[in-house]
C-alpha cells in the first residue's frame, strides 16, 4: 500500500488502474463508510471506472509478469512483487 492519496480529487473520467486482487481485498474494496475496515473512502470510486490488471496473459519482461496495457506494444505495466502488494 505504498502507493495510496486521494483519488476522489481526479475528474470522475479519470480511471483508476488496480494491482490484482484489489477488489477481492476487504481493505482495500469498497471503500469506507460501505466498509468499515477499508483503508480508502468510497468516495474515490464512485463514478468512475476501475481497472484491476490481470499479469496473466504469459507476458514476460526482465523477469517481470508484464501486462501491455494498450495492446500495441507502446507501454507495459509489470508486477513487481513486494513493491506495492
Amino acid at each position: 500500500m505504498d502507493h495510496t492519496g486521494d483519488p476522489s480529487l481526479f475528474p470522475k473520467s479519470t480511471s483508476l488502474i488496480v494491482g490484482p486482487g484489489f477488489k477481492s481485498n476487504a481493505q482495500t474494496y469498497p471503500g469506507f463508510p460501505k466498509n468499515p475496515d477499508a483503508i480508502v473512502c468510497q468516495d474515490a470510486f464512485e463514478g468512475r471506472e476501475i481497472i484491476e490488471l490481470d499479469f496473466g496473459s504469459g507476458l514476460d519482461i526482465g523477469g517481470f509478469k508484464a501486462v501491455d496495457f494498450f495492446g500495441d506494444g507502446s507501454f507495459y505495466l509489470l508486477q513487481a512483487s513486494g513493491h506495492s502488494e
